[in-house]
């Protein structure tokens, strides 16, 4: 190829993997485009030589989105387009693609704005992954998800054609909404390279609540009752008991046998609002063990365990691995009580943490070897199909990538992935974006 590619088999191998359960394949090479009009031209070419692109935002997910689809194929990383712009007359902001996402959420911050969406990956994920996967993250419930913030959005299709949809203005329904069709397409239908994306006023007061729990149904419970109540925090978490074994150094209250956690945040834009919900909050949470602070050096500490739960897991066992379920309010007590019953069955850690303010339950497992590693597919598949049975979902928030595209069919049924199918030929029609990726 004439256009710039990098072919050392050192900086290939950086590009074979993310934090899935997928085999690791080395790609031929990686192109490192700074411009829409560089992505437009590595695609025509691309294109003409019958090869294939693998796309790279900064290879954080969870299911093989990023991970070749075989060892002759291109990985195009759009890592080099960072560039942030924030408008702050009009309340939003432009972005590129391979922005880091909690760069641009502190860019907002400096001039006191607020990005909303905030997922746990933040820290190590793109702009443009977490558009491409739908990305959601602890805020989803009170302030919605990245689909909820784009206003404009600009790509380049598998033919090499820079398309753009949407506007820059807060509200608009002219023709179909392919802005929405571009989110959670995961790099199969075209390569993101920019996006608008509205922006709100910086909450001016915060309180985070650690509340320790005797059972998963009576913090559920409790956390229902809040909600009925009119108490809707920013941010949600529980934790089960094993997930509170994993952390427990970073904790404010020692867990005792079958204990889980609700971590609570509430905002607003002025203390008085934010200890109003408070009050209202333990008036109808069914426990009196719970740890309160306002201040952000001692919030910082009610969160620390939850922020290094990943880093704890890696310290048990090589490899972690998180699932991305969702199921409604009054089935997710019965789920990890079933996901606790097998895994005990097939002697296998499991840790189950999450948005319970969106029902999105983060399973997640250590292994060190094959033999472990297939106990635990195992595990996935019987939890994959209880879940679908129940009327919930594979894929919340780290999309389905190669790891879960069989399991899709399951949750969609065959006509719609047919349809799918029918959509990805329209923008790709030589296959040659995201191979064998979802369909």
């Amino acid at each position: 190829m004439s256009i710039d590619v990098v072919l050392d088999k050192k900086v290939c191998m950086e590009y074979s993997s993310d934090y899935s359960l997928c085999k690791k394949i080395i790609p031929k090479g990686v192109f490192f485009p700074e411009t829409t009009e560089e992505v437009s031209e590595i695609l025509k070419k691309v294109n003409s030589e019958n090869k294939s692109l693998t796309i790279w935002g900064a290879g954080s997910g969870v299911n093989g989105g990023c991970v070749p689809s075989d060892k002759n194929e291109f990985v195009l990383s759009l890592e080099r387009m960072n560039k942030i712009e924030v408008i702050e007359s009009d309340f939003i902001a432009r972005v590129q693609a391979g922005a880091n996402t909690q760069s641009f959420q502190k860019y907002c911050e400096k001039v006191g704005l607020f990005f909303p969406p905030d997922p746990s990956s933040s820290d190590i994920s793109s702009i443009g992954g977490n558009l491409a996967c739908s990305a959601g993250g602890m805020r989803g419930f009170k302030y919605g998800t990245f689909k909820d913030y784009i206003l404009k959005i600009k790509i380049v299709d598998g033919l090499g054609n820079i398309r753009e949809f949407g506007r820059e203005t807060l509200k608009w329904v002219a023709g179909y909404d392919l802005v929405h069709l571009m989110v959670g397409s995961e790099g199969t239908l075209g390569i993101i390279t920019e996006a608008v994306f509205k922006l709100l006023p910086k909450p001016q007061a915060k309180k985070t609540i650690y509340i320790n729990f005797n059972s998963m149904e009576e913090l559920v419970s409790s956390f229902l009752t809040c909600l009925k109540n009119g108490v809707i925090p920013s941010n949600a978490e529980f934790m089960d008991y094993n997930t509170l074994t994993v952390i427990k150094d970073y904790l404010p209250i020692r867990p005792m046998e079958g204990d889980c956690v609700l971590l609570v945040e509430l905002d607003g834009s002025s203390e008085e609002i934010v200890d109003n919900l408070y009050w209202r909050l333990i008036e109808n949470i069914k426990t009196d063990t719970y740890v309160v602070s306002s201040s952000a050096e001692k919030m910082e500490r009610l969160w620390l365990g939850r922020k290094r739960l990943r880093i704890e897991l890696q310290n048990m066992k090589a490899n972690v691995f998180s699932e991305d379920f969702v199921l409604n309010y009054s089935k997710i007590s019965d789920f990890i009580d079933f996901c606790q019953t097998i895994s005990k069955e097939n002697d296998v850690f499991v840790a189950n943490f999450g948005h319970i303010i969106d029902g999105n339950i983060h399973t997640s497992f250590v292994f060190d070897n094959n033999k472990e590693k297939k106990k635990i597919e195992s595990i996935i598949k019987r939890l994959s199909e209880y879940v679908i049975e129940k009327n919930g979902s594979i894929a919340g928030e780290h999309g389905i990538g190669k790891y879960k595209k069989d399991l899709l069919i399951k949750e969609c049924g065959k006509e719609n992935i047919e349809l799918m199918k029918e959509i990805k030929r329209i923008f790709d029609p030589n296959n040659i974006l995201n191979k064998g990726k979802i369909l």
